[in-house]
């Protein structure tokens, strides 16, 4: 039986788009940029080529200084697709990482001349896998795949991990005319950063590369009403939360890291560090309180404060976010970066304007990075909300519909990231520090901590990862 086939991907990045105030793009309408789109024929003269990283995949990140909403770049992606008559097609998918702002997939063949795409499908965040296209798909004839992607805030535009996957496994590109099949996995290496106190001492993590900032961490915490709702059987949203909190302050933080803990919902948790917000055009009251200042971590002081807070009242996470430069005034070292993680079931109900709040902490000088953790959320435009939020604050949108992934991505939000460059240049890979070591290939790569465009980004230098062997390198993560 003959394989798949599938061409190297192709790549063409328009000139940014100007839009008329009428057809302005937010987070909520942002399925809308579609219709400026402008597919290129298949065979037009703009398609670049484009290299794969070392692991195949496709990647491009890029920075970006449109202005936010009221400009559209689109970038275009395009391969072409055999599959042969006698080929037993259960499942076929195309899956990226990463994309900024969102991404649409559609097919071309002599059944969809004019493409075939879901129009309530706009995929967006971490890790998107697209629905099974299977019946897309013509056998014994080409199928042009073209994945479009649009960016429509400054910061990054950015598409990673790019691949098609045929019957659960990936396909390699080949040229055309060739063949190609479900790529043998090649022998990795793997690559680990760990603090310098994780315990127990990882074999050959070296001596430690000291990092210049020493980043404090504010947990802002949903304790609405909305977090009674039932999430398991028998167990609210925040009975869920609540576990899986203590088991991340308990397992997941290092004892030298300083942390604050802000709460809004309730009121009566600490009267002297409680702020009411009251606004004459919105009948929610909201509370928020600062329940735990920044201090070093005392995980039994932490685990007590969540266990006494129960459920109630409004969302006001504007007001949360504008206390945030007096919690971390005292945030430790010249030049310190705070990472600030917003956990919420639902949207700001007190009147406030979350994304003035965080644009507002942003140019207040303080360095601060803001992860959102949506929990249990399934409002696709609440989901896009949460993301223009993170990207405003240097973050990233963590998406967490059930406990495992909640506990996932909260590690994930409160660790410093790093990214993996090869020197070649091709693609790149990324992880978090004491996160579970990552597959990389074998070659010299250039590792960066905290690459998202913060100002104390640091240098790790070149390493070296050999095929069938571990690295693990060590880091001064927190300071002493």
């Amino acid at each position: 039986m003959s394989e798949p086939t599938i061409t190297p991907w192709k790549k063409y990045k328009a000139p940014t788009i100007d839009l008329d105030p009428a057809d302005y793009v937010t987070s909520e309408t942002r399925i809308n940029a579609f219709q400026h789109k402008q597919i290129p024929q298949k065979d037009a003269a703009v398609w670049e080529d484009w290299s794969a990283g070392s692991d195949g995949k496709y990647n491009f990140d890029d920075s970006s200084t449109l202005r936010s909403g009221q400009q559209l770049q689109f970038t275009y992606m395009q391969t072409k697709v055999q599959i042969p008559t006698d080929y037993a097609l259960t499942e076929f998918k195309v899956t990226f990482s990463h994309v900024d702002d969102g991404a649409r997939i559609f097919v071309f063949n002599s059944d969809y001349i004019d493409g075939k795409f879901d129009p309530t499908e706009v995929l967006y965040g971490e890790n998107m896998r697209s629905v099974d296209l299977k019946d897309w798909v013509k056998k014994g004839e080409e199928n042009r795949v073209v994945v479009v992607q649009f960016d429509m805030s400054q910061f990054r535009n950015t598409l990673k991990n790019l691949q098609i996957e045929v019957n659960g496994s990936p396909v390699a590109a080949s040229a055309p005319g060739g063949t190609s099949s479900p790529a043998a996995a090649p022998r990795l290496g793997s690559l680990r950063l760990v603090s310098s106190t994780t315990e127990p001492t990882e074999p050959g993590a070296g001596s430690p590369v000291v990092l210049d900032d020493k980043p404090s961490v504010e947990l802002i915490i949903d304790a609405s009403g909305s977090m009674t709702y039932n999430m398991e059987v028998g167990k609210s949203r925040w009975s869920v939360a609540k576990e899986v909190l203590t088991k991340v302050i308990n397992e997941d933080l290092n004892t030298s890291m300083h942390v604050a803990l802000r709460v809004f919902g309730p009121s009566g948790l600490s009267p002297e560090n409680e702020t009411k917000i009251e606004r004459s055009d919105n009948q929610n009251t909201g509370y928020t309180t600062l329940l735990q200042p920044l201090a070093p971590l005392d995980k039994s002081a932490l685990q007590s404060q969540i266990e006494g807070i129960r459920p109630s009242g409004a969302t006001p996470i504007a007001d949360s976010i504008e206390k945030v430069e007096d919690d971390l005034q005292d945030a430790r070292g010249q030049g310190a970066r705070s990472v600030v993680v917003l956990i919420t079931d639902g949207n700001e109900n007190c009147g406030g304007n979350v994304l003035n709040a965080i644009n507002t902490l942003k140019a207040s000088g303080v360095e601060v990075v803001l992860n959102v953790v949506g929990f249990a959320i399934q409002d696709p435009n609440l989901k896009a909300r949460f993301t223009t939020w993170a990207n405003a604050g240097s973050g990233n949108y963590y998406d967490a519909t059930d406990r495992e992934l909640f506990e996932q991505e909260l590690i994930s939000a409160i660790n410093v990231s790093y990214f993996a460059t090869p020197l070649n240049g091709q693609g790149g890979h990324d992880g978090f520090i004491d996160g579970p070591a990552i597959d990389i290939a074998p070659g010299q790569y250039f590792i960066m901590v905290d690459p998202e465009d913060r100002q104390y980004m640091k240098n790790i230098g070149v390493h070296e990862i050999r095929a069938g062997e571990p690295k693990v390198i060590a880091v001064e993560r927190w300071g002493s």
